[in-house]
């Protein structure tokens, strides 16, 4: 199954599928009848992701079993996501509950799109345009810093530390001919949680 353009966060959407049961709202780990969230494979552009949230690091196994909360991925970075529930070969690493395909947009390679992003809780950059190597090459890059220290702090729950987090994202395309055509992608994800106490 796939659905196109899963704007905000593409793991809270999944709750809607049929045979998925999620761990609430606020966590993004999912299960898919009667499987574990360990044995779901996770795939960027074809390539096996082992982590793709942010605070997904618990104390206990349960906790580690919630998932992270909150996703690598900036909204309206992900063009599509494709979700398969079992069916599936033994060449994925012997995962057998799920597979979860998340396809990073292309850059537009004739008009160029900056947008930016600033609030109490941080500040994102975007940028979707020509790579300017040939006609048909493209670059989409996403730069997203997110601190919620100050907003626990304005809400009275500043004993709660200082989590924050930074994503960068960038996809280039180069078309060889009509054909064909190469990507890259890169992906820095960094996060750190500083409590006092």
């Amino acid at each position: 199954m796939a659905f196109t353009r899963a704007a905000g966060d593409v793991f809270r959407a999944l709750e809607t599928l049929p045979g998925v049961s999620s761990a609430g709202g606020e966590f993004s780990s999912f299960s898919v009848r009667g499987g574990r969230p360990k044995d779901n494979i996770i795939l960027i552009d074809n390539i096996p992701f082992d982590r793709v949230t942010h605070f997904a690091g618990g104390s206990t196994e349960e906790q580690d079993k919630l998932g992270g909360r909150f996703s690598i991925f900036a909204p309206n970075l992900v063009e599509k996501a494709e979700f398969q529930a079992g069916g599936f070969s033994a060449i994925y690493g012997g995962k057998n509950a799920s597979i979860l395909n998340l396809v990073i947009r292309e850059g537009n390679p004739e008009d160029r799109t900056i947008d930016g992003r600033i609030d109490v809780l941080g500040q994102e950059l975007n940028y979707s345009g020509p790579l300017g190597l040939n006609k048909g090459s493209g670059l989409i890059f996403s730069i997203r810093h997110q601190d919620f220290t100050r907003i626990l702090e304005l809400t009275g729950q500043g004993e709660f530390g200082s989590p924050r987090f930074l994503d960068a994202i960038g996809k280039a395309t180069v078309e060889i001919n009509g054909r064909h055509k190469v990507s890259f992608l890169g992906i820095l994800s960094t996060e750190a949680f500083d409590r006092d106490v």
